[in-house]
C-alpha cells in the first residue's frame, strides 16, 4: 500500500450500513450475486486498498435508545481482524450507538493531520 498523502476517518452507523445491505441479499437470493462477496470486497477496498484499519465501535448510550436486551459494554471498540468478522457486524443485531469505524493506519504527518479533531479523537478511542 503506498503512503497516503491525507488522514482519513470513515465512521458510519451500523443500521445504515444494514439497510442497502438487505436489498442486496434479496437480489442475491435471485441469483444476481455471489453470497458474501460484497464484504470481502469491501474488506479489500478497506483494508488492502485504502489502507484503513476497521473497527465495530459501540458509542456510550446518552439518549437511553438501546435496547435493554443489548448488553454489551458501552463505550468500547473492537478491531475487526477479517472479513468474516465484519460479515458479523453486518448480519448481527445492530442497535443505536454503534458505528463502524475506519481510520487510515499510514498517513503523512502534516500540520492538518496533527491537527484533525476525528484523527485524535479516535487515536484516543483505538
Amino acid at each position: 500500500v503506498e503512503h497516503f498523502a491525507r488522514c482519513q476517518v470513515l465512521v458510519v452507523p451500523t443500521q445504515d450500513l444494514q439497510r442497502p445491505r438487505a436489498r442486496h441479499e434479496s437480489s442475491a437470493r435471485l441469483g444476481n450475486s455471489p453470497k458474501g462477496r460484497t464484504t470481502s470486497d469491501l474488506w479489500n477496498l478497506l483494508t488492502n486498498v485504502a489502507g484503513f484499519e476497521v473497527a465495530l465501535h459501540l458509542d456510550q448510550d446518552v439518549t437511553g435508545q438501546v435496547r435493554p436486551e443489548d448488553t454489551r459494554p458501552r463505550p468500547s471498540t473492537t478491531v475487526l481482524k477479517n472479513a468474516d468478522e465484519l460479515e458479523a457486524v453486518f448480519s448481527g443485531q445492530a442497535y443505536s450507538h454503534d458505528y463502524l469505524v475506519a481510520r487510515q493506519r499510514r498517513f503523512e504527518q502534516t500540520e492538518q493531520c496533527k491537527q484533525s479533531w476525528a484523527m485524535r479523537q479516535w487515536e484516543e478511542i483505538f
